[in-house]
């Protein structure tokens, strides 16, 4: 007979494809806005990319792409000799350089276009149907006028959005693409930075996430490590100590303006990295920064949503012994006594306090997920429990445990004997564990 390979032994393709079916289910008919610039829709990898969004498209997200072109511009005027002036950090546009701003933002739009046809018709050729690219004018801009005392000229800025428009686009299944240009009610023509039209149409749709993609790893700390998340607080401390480069701190306080006027999340991702978008947005840490205006990880009272990813997360230590069995339906009744530690909507940590009379209580199913047992989940879930335990009113912990033991004395918790438990405990006791026994005092 066969022997049946243990859930530890799982294929590692079947576990991939529960790690990402939540977000698959998660992000199904939200909207994203996707920000473009040059260098990456020039670059040789461009075509996995719009393969990447395309799929992001099929499996239900409202993706709205925006691109900038300010560096192509610039090489343009360069190559023809045209010279202009950078003001605020907009570049001065006359109508010499308008004219060829047009030709390279158009040659731009086409170059994405005719990517993401290639990759959609593949697509369709497997048995899917095509996603459409719909573009149009759906942005009416605005002179940006006198800045520092010089006329800008064709320079622009966002006045009003065709956001009926780029919705029903959205809801007939099409990718939206947005130039970063727009035109006045008297047919003027005028540049607008891509990244601040960007913002201005993930705020005006409501848009779930801001995402940059561009040929920058991401947003950097003071000691020069790659941040995978940060808040816009320190984003904007950042923004003030100068430590990124210039043009990721442009796209720094783009994504801090969307995330503090209601864009839920935004993320800066290297183009260059093969699938990096699709690392981001369906594993639980991602591989870029992710930058947004409220708190990452939340501690809370589960819920019976919780019950089976508290099941996933304990049934490896269910395994090794370190935790007693629990079904689902002990987990369902009992469910009003776990805290949880929710990231990306995922159960990353959970435990459990147990009142055993007035006095009383026991700390029971402390789990944290492998991937994160450096990041002190386990200290922030005691201390909930602790707090919680105090409101109401108990004076002592008590805990067992056959491998955490040294864990909980580390914390404050003494060894003692399984006849200094409560009553009905003592007598619950389950003598083949011959678990460890210890005990906190937590009295005022």
């Amino acid at each position: 007979m066969k022997k049946l390979s243990s859930p530890l032994e799982l294929d590692p393709t079947i576990s991939l494809l529960r790690e990402v079916s939540p977000y698959f289910l998660s992000h199904r008919a939200k909207k994203f806005v996707v920000y473009l610039d040059g260098g990456t829709i020039l670059s040789d990898s461009f075509r996995g990319l719009a393969q990447d969004l395309i799929l992001l498209s099929a499996v239900g997200i409202r993706i709205t792409v925006v691109f900038g072109a300010n560096q192509q511009i610039t090489e343009r005027l360069e190559v023809k000799g045209i010279t202009t002036a950078t003001v605020a950090d907009r570049m001065v546009m006359d109508r010499e350089c308008m004219v060829e701003a047009s030709e390279v933002i158009g040659a731009m739009r086409l170059a994405i276009e005719s990517n993401f046809s290639f990759v959609s018709r593949a697509g369709a050729l497997r048995g899917s149907d095509a996603t459409k690219v719909s573009s149009g004018n759906f942005v009416t801009a605005k002179a940006c006028g006198v800045l520092e005392g010089v006329d800008t000229l064709f320079c622009g800025e966002v006045r009003s959005l065709d956001i009926v428009g780029i919705e029903s686009r959205l809801n007939s299944g099409d990718v939206v693409l947005v130039s970063p240009i727009g035109y006045s009610p008297v047919g003027e023509i005028f540049d607008i930075k891509g990244s601040d039209l960007a913002v201005e149409i993930a705020q005006s749709i409501k848009a779930e996430k801001l995402i940059f993609l561009t040929e920058c790893d991401g947003v950097f700390g003071a000691d020069g490590m790659l941040l995978k998340q940060l808040g816009t607080e320190l984003g904007a401390s950042l923004l003030a100590s100068r430590g990124n480069c210039a043009y990721t701190e442009e796209l720094l306080g783009a994504a801090i303006r969307a995330c503090e006027s209601g864009v839920q999340r935004a993320h800066f991702i290297d183009s260059q990295s093969d699938g990096a978008i699709l690392k981001e947005l369906f594993t639980r840490d991602g591989v870029g920064t992710m930058l947004s205006d409220a708190p990452f990880d939340s501690i809370r009272t589960a819920e019976d949503r919780d019950i089976l990813g508290i099941l996933e997360l304990i049934r490896p230590m269910q395994e090794s012994g370190a935790l007693v069995g629990r079904s689902f339906d002990l987990v369902g009744k009992d469910i009003d006594n776990f805290i949880v530690m929710i990231r990306e909507d995922t159960v990353v940590a959970c435990a459990a306090l147990y009142l055993h009379d007035e006095t009383d209580g026991e700390v029971a199913c402390v789990a944290v997920h492998e991937d994160y047992r450096g990041d002190d989940f386990g200290d922030l879930l005691l201390m909930e429990i602790e707090k919680r335990a105090l409101e109401q009113q108990l004076s002592n912990l008590f805990v067992m445990t056959t491998q955490a033991s040294h864990w909980f004395q580390e914390r404050g918790y003494s060894l003692c004997e399984k006849e200094d438990l409560p009553p009905q405990k003592q007598i619950q006791y389950d003598s083949s564990r011959n678990s460890i026994v210890l005990k906190k005092s937590i009295s005022n």
